[in-house]
């Protein structure tokens, strides 16, 4: 899973950053694509922006009130300008039908198709999600879980969700019953007592061992939740 974050320095270069180091901390994100941190220097910018574009399964724009940029002079923001990287890594997402998720931060508000250039009308189809400063982890959270989720949904057939349900729980019940089997063996060569009076008196046992048998089972709950 690589993910292409788009941003505007002069409006959330700070919250892009932590967006980012965040998302790398997912297990199932390959690769978080961050300019700054990403080109070399003397290395073709565009070159590399349209390159990381294409590689990414999802494309981020973060947005917040100065999103669109500063006027040019000429009476419009940046945006509206055909040299602006932002407004060229968005076209870029479009046209190649990446999934793109706004993502709004700092109060920001989801720009509306008068203020942007024909090209970029379609992004106001696209579902935003907020980033807010006071729940930021959580939020960082649930925007993980769902470009994650999502690939999952993709890659995971009905069959093989069941076979891997199937699995975890045979395997919870060989374990217990392993442990069981080690346990009274256990139990008999070292007590020198009858297996039968072993196991009658072991109630502890049985606890021990519903135990492990039910965090396995929790372990296969956690395993379907994902996908329902």
């Amino acid at each position: 899973m690589r993910v292409f974050i788009s941003y505007r320095r002069s409006d959330s270069k700070d919250i892009a950053a932590r967006i980012a180091d965040n998302l790398a901390l997912d297990p199932d994100i390959d690769h978080v694509f961050l300019d700054v941190d990403a080109i070399a220097h003397g290395e073709d910018f565009p070159d590399r922006l349209d390159a990381e574009i294409a590689a990414a399964d999802v494309v981020l724009a973060v947005i917040g009130p100065g999103w669109q940029g500063a006027d040019t002079g000429e009476g419009m923001a940046r945006l509206h300008s055909a040299e602006d990287f932002v407004r060229r890594e968005i076209e870029a997402a479009l046209e190649s039908g990446k999934r793109l998720i706004p993502c709004l931060v700092d109060g920001a508000a989801m720009p509306g198709g008068i203020d942007l250039p024909a090209s970029l009308t379609g992004l106001t189809a696209k579902n935003a999600i907020e980033v807010r400063h006071t729940s930021f982890r959580v939020d960082l959270d649930y925007l993980a879980d769902s470009i994650v989720q999502r690939e999952r949904l993709r890659r995971q057939s009905p069959a093989r969700i069941a076979i891997g349900a199937g699995w975890r729980f045979v395997g919870g019940f060989v374990l217990a019953a392993l442990i069981a089997i080690l346990i009274a063996w256990t139990g008999v060569q070292t007590m020198q007592m009858p297996l039968e009076t072993i196991l009658g008196g072991r109630i502890v046992l049985v606890i021990v061992l519903l135990a492990i048998f039910a965090a396995c089972q929790w372990g296969t709950w956690r395993f379907l939740r994902r996908f329902i």
